[in-house]
C-alpha cells in the first residue's frame, strides 16, 4: 500500500505542490504599427467632415502633421523594406494636406473682406436700403457658389484619397 501511495501525485494526497520557478518570457521585438492603421483611422474620422459643407471650425492639421512627422522619422531610419510603404503613407498625408489647404481657401472666400463704401450721406434712404440688399444678395450668391463648387470637388477628392489609401495598403505587403 505504501508503494501505491508513492505512485499517486502529491496534490491528490493533500500536499502542496512545489512552486515552479517562473521563467521570464523572451523579449519579443514588435514591429512598428503599419501606417495604414493610423491613416485609416484618420480618414474615417476626418475625410467626410473635411469634404462636407463649408463652415468655420478646427481642421486636423496638427494631427496630420504629427502623423507625417512620425512617418518621416521612420523613413529617416533607412529601413529599405519600409521605403515604398512610407513613401505611400507620406503621399496620403500630402493628399490630406492639399484638401485642408483648399478648404481653408474656400472658407476664407465665404467671408469676403470689406467692400468699398460710398458716402451714405449723399444717398437717400431708399438707395441705402437697395445697396445693402444688393450687397447681401451678392454675399449670399457668393456663398452658395462656393458651397456648390466645394461639393463638386468633394467626389474627386474622395476617390483620390481612397486610391492613395489603397496604394499605401498594397505597399505594406511584403
Amino acid at each position: 500500500m505504501v508503494a501505491a501511495l508513492a505512485l499517486l501525485p502529491a496534490t491528490l494526497l493533500g500536499a502542496k505542490p512545489k512552486p515552479v520557478p517562473a521563467t521570464p518570457a523572451p523579449a519579443v521585438k514588435t514591429a512598428p504599427a503599419l501606417p495604414s492603421v493610423r491613416l485609416q483611422a484618420f480618414s474615417a474620422k476626418h475625410l467626410e467632415p473635411l469634404l462636407g459643407p463649408l463652415g468655420p471650425g478646427p481642421l486636423p492639421r496638427a494631427e496630420l502633421l504629427q502623423m507625417e512627422t512620425h512617418f518621416k522619422e521612420r523613413q529617416a531610419r533607412g529601413n529599405p523594406d519600409e521605403k515604398a510603404m512610407l513613401d505611400a503613407a507620406l503621399a496620403v498625408c500630402a493628399g490630406f494636406d492639399k484638401i485642408i489647404n483648399e478648404r481653408e481657401k474656400a472658407v476664407a472666400g465665404l467671408h469676403p473682406g470689406p467692400q468699398p463704401k460710398t458716402s451714405y450721406k449723399q444717398e437717400s434712404k431708399a438707395q441705402q436700403k437697395m445697396a445693402r440688399e444688393s450687397d447681401e444678395f451678392i454675399a449670399a450668391s457668393s456663398k452658395n457658389s462656393a458651397q456648390a463648387f466645394w461639393q463638386q470637388r468633394g467626389q474627386p477628392w474622395r476617390l483620390e484619397m481612397q486610391q492613395l489609401l489603397v496604394t499605401e495598403k498594397q505597399a505594406e505587403k511584403p
